[in-house]
């Protein structure tokens, strides 16, 4: 069995859902690039 490495994304979110979703996406990066195999992202990073 494979171990599982969480990353959990905190980050403010605007109005602007593209700009939310960038900065998500940068996130979610970061923290694959740190080992992360499941990110977890705020719940309100995709609404408008």
């Amino acid at each position: 069995m494979s171990a599982v490495i969480l990353g959990a994304v905190q980050m403010a979110c605007g109005i602007d859902r593209l700009d939310n979703i960038a900065r998500a996406e940068t996130w979610l990066r970061r923290a694959a690039s740190a080992g992360a195999t499941l990110v977890v992202l705020p719940e309100l990073s995709d609404l408008p």
